[in-house]
């Protein structure tokens, strides 16, 4: 009787530790997790955003959050935080117009990407399955600027 009750209380402990919950605030759906932006082009023109100065951007989606990363040589990061909110299935808002109290952390996405750094960008969805998200935006010098991400994990 002892062991039945001791390997059902171990089983029941193992249950709720591998359904813990990963993701804060709830099921956001499929944009939850790591994106790699595959792609980026202005004006129909494919953007060069890769070099040896700039491996890779990754945009993370958790609850409201947005983290966009850039990675550099070496195992050095940049990370750009914001908000994000999607209006619609036909629109995904930005915002990295947050400052903290003593100004030590960065939420000015890369100047690369051309999303707003002083308030939102409201960015098409112009497909989103559950690993491709294409989004568009035309930015305020009337560029329009298209993102391909593709989901990593």
């Amino acid at each position: 009787m002892k062991k039945t009750a001791g390997l059902l209380l171990a089983s029941l402990i193992l249950i709720a530790a591998l359904s813990a919950c990963t993701r804060n605030n709830g099921d956001i759906g499929p944009l939850f997790g790591t994106w790699r932006l595959e792609q980026m082009k202005a004006n129909g023109t494919t953007v060069e955003l890769y070099d040896s100065e700039t491996l890779l951007y990754s945009w993370a989606f958790q609850s409201s959050i947005v983290a966009i990363q850039t990675i550099l040589p070496h195992n050095n990061t940049r990370r750009a935080l914001g908000t994000w909110e999607k209006d619609d299935d036909k629109h995904l808002t930005l915002d990295f117009g947050y400052t903290d109290i003593d100004g030590k952390l960065n939420h000015t996405p890369p100047a690369p990407l051309h999303l707003n750094s002083d308030g939102p960008t409201r960015l098409e969805i112009i497909t989103f399955s559950g690993n491709r998200l294409n989004l568009r935006q035309t930015a305020s010098d009337g560029i329009t600027y298209d993102y391909s991400l593709r989901k990593a994990y």
